[in-house]
């Protein structure tokens, strides 16, 4: 007897052990260890999902969380600022290439004329009564010929300023796409300060700039957020039906169809509330939604 009970808290021991460091041994399910499937809630808690907004509110004292995003925001429009003065100098250095362009374009069609009114004579020469001296015809080569290396050179020079300058695009398209990810960065910052009006301002901004595939469905969850926010409710179920229509393949469809339930029934709409919470569940989410989305049928029911 003593020796099965050795046997049973060596068993335990080990078990512990294997629970403690992340391991797990098939022997020990026996006694309720191992590792669990774990399941990760898909709003960002950085980005003030409720999860996160309550994590906020129990951990910043005296709004010192609010004040720590608003600082941040802060930095991050200071960072925005000197992106954009970036793209401003690098937007009029196109604008004099495009110039420059513009006129070794209209130097080179001249040349190109030129060529072919010397080219137009030559061969009148030819075919005419051959009254032309040779000193008139090799004026008119040596001419031509002095026309066709200014026309290369002229080329050559038009290549690569453009070249140049779409590199320079490139550049400013590059900035462009940082600083929309530096705005999006300053809105979420804003967002968990409370500053929701800010925020929105700074999402739509970004919306209407066309923001990238990969954060298009991002915008459009936080701005329906923000209105949620500001009890605007039938322009939050709009923002997170857009996401629901549009990014089904979205890492915010679920969430959106959460919140979707959620502005309906802050509308007042019963039914289209427990509609869209169903068609949620249905989706299969990950647990930490799954769980939100049944509390909130039980609640509306």
């Amino acid at each position: 007897m003593g020796s099965e009970i050795r046997k049973l808290w060596a068993i335990f021991l080990v078990c512990a052990m294997a629970a403690g460091t992340g391991l797990s041994f098939s022997g020990c399910s026996m006694l309720g260890f191992g590792n669990e499937d774990e399941e990760v809630d898909t709003l960002d808690n950085e980005l003030g999902s409720d999860q996160a907004d309550a994590k906020d509110t129990k951990n910043a004292k005296g709004g010192k969380g609010e004040a720590r995003s608003e600082a941040k925001a802060g930095d991050l429009q200071s960072e925005i600022k000197d992106l954009t003065e970036k793209q401003d100098e690098t937007q009029k250095k196109i604008e004099g290439l495009e110039d420059t362009i513009s006129s070794l374009e209209s130097t080179l069609k001249s040349l190109q004329d030129s060529k072919r009114e010397v080219e137009s004579k030559l061969n009148e020469m030819k075919v005419g009564s051959g009254g032309a001296s040779n000193g008139e015809v090799g004026k008119l080569k040596e001419k031509l010929a002095g026309l066709q290396d200014e026309i290369k050179e002229m080329k050559m020079r038009t290549t690569e300023k453009k070249t140049e300058r779409d590199y320079k695009k490139t550049r400013v398209s590059s900035l462009d796409g940082v600083s929309v990810r530096k705005s999006y960065d300053k809105a979420v910052q804003l967002f968990n300060a409370r500053k929701y009006e800010d925020a929105l301002d700074t999402l739509k901004e970004i919306e209407g700039r066309n923001a990238p595939d990969d954060l298009a469905d991002n915008v459009s969850f936080w701005i329906g957020q923000c209105y949620y926010k500001l009890e605007e409710f039938d322009k939050a179920a709009d923002s997170f039906q857009n996401v629901v229509d549009n990014y089904p393949k979205g890492n915010k469809i679920h969430d959106s169809r959460y919140m979707l339930g959620l502005s309906y029934s802050a509308l007042g709409e019963k039914s289209k509330a427990i509609e869209a919470l169903q068609n949620a569940l249905d989706e299969r989410p990950p647990s930490a939604i799954r769980d939100k989305i049944k509390a909130a049928i039980r609640d509306i029911e």
